[in-house]
């Protein structure tokens, strides 16, 4: 049990993927209304782990959508509580300690009950409707499937290649990413002496709601663009990396193509966007580990 200020990605849908940068399932952050991770929100946790590779666990956190423009380091005077996320998952997973090929996999389900506007043709003109609560769905896996040692070996890092898969699916048409689903495969551990790095593929899908692509079309036409559909399905290839570094810190680079963007991130704008690359990277500094009170992983 855990309560205080907390985060649900400390227990929800944790990451499979290589880079820090990029994985995460948009359901969970658009739609459920998680802050960013570097912002702490208060809120309780229960999981239990059965006998065996199954565990359970359920949570409530508070939803405040202002929190990701504050400091994470006040503790009061600094959220205006707008409702709750409700949190629950089950899942398995074994590691290379009890499986010479372990897997895990997860089912998590969200309920938010803040209120949100339903985005559409009228909201671009100035007409709002609001809607109360949303809920939606994550599915993931990881699954080791092939070891360079053919899994005869007793090795917690060996050379190995594992597929994972996150599909996040809205429970209602109000919010604004419909579905959202990824799959990838990653080598671990390539290099003799390097158990630490590890480099992967991925391919990204996701899919806007019928509303909110029609509402970012008529937002270029009122900035003064020409109001064409935007395809409201966007795809993402990547390349990526971990490169372990000394003191348990790391370097995560970031290749992408993006094909079919949209506006999203800033609706009244005329600018149409492109295809195009995105290159970047993650310097990870676990300070715990470099000051002695955290072992490193």
């Amino acid at each position: 049990m855990e309560i205080g200020k907390t985060h649900p990605d400390r227990y929800y849908a944790l990451p499979n993927c290589n880079s820090i940068n990029s994985c995460f399932q948009d359901i969970l952050y658009l739609n459920a209304g998680w802050t960013s991770p570097q912002r702490g929100v208060w809120g309780g946790n229960v999981s239990y782990k059965f006998d065996g590779p199954v565990y359970a666990e359920a949570g409530v956190f508070s939803g405040s959508p202002g929190t990701n423009y504050q400091t994470g380091y006040r503790w009061f005077n600094q959220e205006d509580p707008q409702g709750v996320i409700a949190m629950g998952e089950i899942g398995w997973k074994t590691t290379f300690a009890t499986n010479p090929y372990p897997g895990t996999y997860s089912f998590t389900g969200f309920y938010n009950s803040q209120s949100h506007v339903d985005n559409n043709v009228a909201t671009a003109f100035g007409v709002t409707n609001t809607k109360n609560g949303t809920s939606g769905v994550v599915l993931q896996g990881d699954q080791v499937v092939w070891r360079a040692d053919g899994g005869t070996e007793k090795n917690l890092t060996p050379t190995a290649i594992s597929l994972y898969g996150s599909a996040g699916f809205a429970l209602d048409s109000t919010v604004p990413v419909s579905s959202s689903v990824y799959v990838g495969a990653k080598l671990s551990s390539p290099f003799a002496g390097r158990p630490g790095d590890n480099f992967g593929i991925k391919f990204n899908w996701e899919q806007l709601n019928p509303n909110y692509n029609a509402y970012l079309s008529a937002a270029n036409f009122v900035a003064g663009g020409t109001g064409a559909p935007f395809n409201r399905n966007k795809y993402v290839i990547e390349a990526n990396a971990h490169l372990a570094l000394p003191a348990g810190m790391a370097f995560e680079p970031v290749f992408q193509y993006v094909i079919n963007p949209n506006s999203f991130w800033n609706p009244s704008t005329v600018t149409r966007p492109k295809d195009g690359v995105y290159i970047g990277g993650t310097f990870v500094v676990p300070l715990g580990v470099l000051l002695g009170i955290a072992a490193p992983t």
